[in-house]
């Protein structure tokens, strides 16, 4: 059987699991929620975020918007979002961010490294969420969170090697998760949260363009 984003049908085996949108959210708000929203969300819940953390984010595409969103939901103390992008940043902070790093004038790693490190007293974030797909934020990101601390690799799944001396983690004694995949009652819990937020925050602004299907390779060129 195909199973393929493109096929024209699909083959649900035995106990697949499905989950009803409710009538509530409009169109634009569900694409993400698959794949982006129910990621950051499993994330955060494999980290075992407490209220009052200080959440890192590292890049503010459509994953570190939702987690934006969700760790500010959560009851972080602090959101701080990085992306070299203003127009990302400032959708950052409409959906939670509490305070911004730009790239362009922290144009280093040690730059932003530091800049985490004055936002939080020295002491680090409780949590980083790399969701770049870079393997040198990787690199950076564990420099940013504190002893004990813990950091989710989410969007880092190119073939890229990273490479860093063991100490950093092994010292600091940082919880190093990576994560794909989540639990299929991360599913429900996701459209409740669009739901329960949906005055709160401009979620369903995630995706910014739209094409008919007529217009697949459009798109594709678009988006490129």
């Amino acid at each position: 059987y195909c199973d393929g984003g493109y096929a024209e049908y699909y083959y649900l085996p035995p106990g697949h699991y499905v989950f009803q949108v409710p009538d509530i959210l409009p169109d634009e708000a569900i694409p993400p929620v698959n794949c982006a929203l129910c990621q950051v969300l499993q994330g955060l819940e494999d980290a075992n975020m407490k209220f009052g953390d200080v959440v890192v984010i590292q890049g503010a595409g459509g994953l570190g918007i939702y987690a934006a969103a969700i760790a500010a939901e959560k009851g972080a103390s602090k959101v701080i979002s990085i992306d070299g992008q203003p127009h990302r940043l400032e959708f950052a902070r409409q959906c939670g961010a509490t305070d911004l790093i730009d790239i362009n004038e922290f144009p280093t790693a040690d730059a932003r490294v530091k800049r985490v490190k004055e936002l939080t007293d020295g002491r680090g974030a409780d949590i980083v969420v790399e969701v770049v797909g870079i393997a040198a934020a990787t690199v950076e990101g564990i420099d940013m969170v504190r002893i004990n601390g813990q950091f989710i690799d989410i969007g880092n799944i190119i073939p890229e090697p990273v490479s860093f001396p063991a100490i950093k983690v092994i010292a600091n004694q940082i919880h190093w998760r990576g994560l794909m995949h989540y639990n299929p009652w991360t599913m429900p819990a996701a459209l409740d949260f669009l739901v329960r937020t949906q005055a709160k925050y401009p979620l369903s602004k995630v995706v910014s363009h739209s094409f008919p299907l007529s217009e697949i390779n459009k798109a594709f060129e678009f988006a490129e």
